[in-house]
């Protein structure tokens, strides 16, 4: 006769103690991996966003160097003129330029104004500048000076302009 056990029979193993440990590790990870996804779908997102706004950025500034000469040329024109100088007295102090119209620069003519000030009071100056083509600096064709008080005085452009594409480095060179 043999002996009975003394520990008993082993008890039935439940068998899914591994696999509900492996599942929850599947469920953990499939969520953080949708986060991260989530995350990296966002700085994407915004990533292309910041490059947009740097390259309208660009643009833009790329347009008001081409009208940059325009503008100091008519700056320099309303504080040279005597009419000006009597009605706003001395220094007069100008703002920067604003564009009046959006989008592609038009060389047929490009409306820019901007306000000066002098110890007598102050003005808006408006002028035109054309191109002949659309890669050409642009030059003043018309400058319009309005008053506070309603008046206009119309000056003459310049006749000598400065033009960027032309700058020519002397070397010191024999010629």
């Amino acid at each position: 006769m043999s002996a009975p056990s003394q520990f008993g029979s082993p008890q039935p193993s439940s068998g899914g103690g591994g696999s509900s440990v492996l599942v929850i590790v599947l469920i953990v990870g499939g969520v953080l991996l949708l986060v991260c996804m989530g995350i990296c779908g966002g700085c994407l997102y915004v990533a292309g966003k910041g490059a947009s706004a740097v390259n309208k950025g660009i643009e833009e500034g790329l347009k008001q160097m081409q009208l940059m000469a325009a503008y100091a040329a008519t700056e320099a024109a309303v504080r040279d003129n005597e009419q000006v100088k009597a009605r706003m007295g001395e220094p007069i102090t100008a703002t920067e330029y604003q564009r009046k119209s959006t989008g592609e620069l038009q060389p047929a003519g490009e409306t820019f104004q901007f306000d000066i000030k002098g110890p007598m009071g102050t003005a808006i100056v408006s002028a035109v500048a054309t191109a002949s083509d659309k890669n050409s600096p642009f030059k003043v064709t018309k400058i319009t000076v309005t008053f506070s008080d309603g008046s206009v005085v119309d000056i003459a452009p310049p006749s000598e302009q400065f033009d960027p594409t032309d700058l020519k480095i002397d070397t010191g060179a024999a010629k």
